[in-house]
């Protein structure tokens, strides 16, 4: 399932600390105390001294404040991690 498929009426129901997980385990929502907590594994490849490459998942996330779910839509959302606190604020990801 891709982050366009998450409910938000699942999204505004589940329970502190609940996660669903996303993209076959690459992507989670956790709800917290004010909002979300999305978290994204991206691939690491790293070619080694001796010339092997090794692999790993680096973690990102970024914390999604509650909304009013009148504005709320996940359908847009997508990674974020380069977004100056200007661009956050614009898209109402971040109140500042």
């Amino acid at each position: 399932m891709g982050i366009e498929e998450v409910d938000t009426n699942k999204l505004y129901q589940m329970k502190l600390h609940e996660k669903v997980v996303l993209q076959d385990g690459l992507m989670e929502i956790m709800r917290v105390l004010g909002g979300w907590i999305y978290t994204r594994l991206e691939l690491n490849q790293t070619l080694g001294l001796d010339g092997q490459w090794s692999e790993n998942y680096l973690p990102s996330s970024v914390f999604i404040p509650f909304k009013d779910k009148a504005d709320f839509t996940v359908s847009s959302y997508q990674h974020e991690g380069d977004l100056t606190a200007e661009e956050y604020i614009k898209r109402g990801i971040w109140k500042g």
